[in-house]
């Protein structure tokens, strides 16, 4: 049984006669009557009573014709499907995102993305840069906002943006009110950092420049929150250098301070698998990157 032999019979059932429905489909009368001979063969029945001037069904036609006109709209819907995923306007997105980027630039990029592509299902997870990468790897994810990788084998990172570093203070800090600061002058204060396996690069980079500015950590207390991080600032329990996106976290209780000797910005990224992306995927590297050229962090 052939698709064709299901459109030949279906086109003559619904016009009456084998002349009508051979202009319809622009086939050869012969070909179809042809072709649907061969079906009542493969069949064992009758399908159409013919006569000289009109075609009817029989019974067993008639209950063909219903199945026949269903399997016709599914293979319309499942073509209709596959070239919707295959341009990217159906399919799914999953998205890894760190908690600052939540907040600021990713709000906007999806805004834009949902506006041109409402047919694809988003799913966006908070998680660390490590464990984003791991799951780009698997094939768990994607596309992830990372922050502070330069190379992962396989993997494609752009830069979106540019932001400075700032010292995070309880607001009740000795230094809350000052317009800037030394690293040196938080030397021998606990930190409040995210655990070194959520971004092992990122993490040994503000420690090593910390450490080379003369301020050496007393004590580093982890969480991988960013809003139990501001908590923990704010009750006056230590302090840190974050980027300055997590001024987001709309915590009224610290105090960003510029730093003298953070003068270089660290990155939002966006990382992807071009080798094995989808055309949703790319068609959201390419808004995130158009959407990230308009957006600027200053101190």
């Amino acid at each position: 049984m052939e698709i064709r032999q299901l459109r030949y019979f279906v086109a003559v059932a619904e016009d009456g006669q084998f002349s009508r429905a051979a202009v319809r489909l622009g086939v050869a009368q012969s070909t179809i009557s042809e072709q649907i001979r061969s079906l009542e063969s493969e069949l064992g029945t009758e399908l159409l009573l013919r006569s000289s001037r009109t075609v009817l069904l029989t019974e067993a036609g008639a209950s063909f014709l219903d199945g026949a006109r269903r399997i016709l709209d599914d293979l319309t819907s499942l073509a209709d499907t596959a070239q919707e995923i295959g341009s990217g306007r159906r399919g799914r997105l999953r998205i890894g995102a760190l908690t600052p980027s939540l907040a600021t630039l990713i709000p906007g990029i999806l805004q834009t993305y949902a506006k041109r592509f409402p047919a694809v299902e988003v799913q966006l997870m908070r998680m660390s840069t490590d464990h984003q990468l791991n799951g780009l790897l698997a094939g768990d994810l994607d596309v992830g906002f990372v922050r502070g990788v330069h190379h992962r084998h396989g993997v494609r990172v752009e830069r979106l943006l540019e932001e400075p570093l700032l010292a995070v203070l309880p607001s009740t800090h000795r230094l809350a009110g000052a317009k800037s600061l030394s690293l040196s002058e938080l030397d021998g204060e606990t930190f409040i950092f995210w655990p070194r396996s959520d971004n092992a690069s990122f993490y040994d980079r503000i420690i090593a420049t910390c450490h080379e500015f003369g301020c050496i950590p007393g004590k580093i207390t982890a969480s991988a929150n960013m809003e139990t991080q501001m908590a923990l600032i704010s009750a006056g329990l230590g302090v840190s250098v974050q980027p300055l996106s997590f001024r987001s976290s709309g915590n009224a209780d610290v105090a960003f301070v510029p730093v003298h000797d953070l003068a270089k910005p660290v990155q939002m990224q966006l990382a992807w698998i071009p080798n094995t992306a989808t055309q949703p995927t790319r068609e959201f590297v390419s808004i995130a990157l158009e959407t990230a050229q308009n957006r600027v962090f200053t101190r």
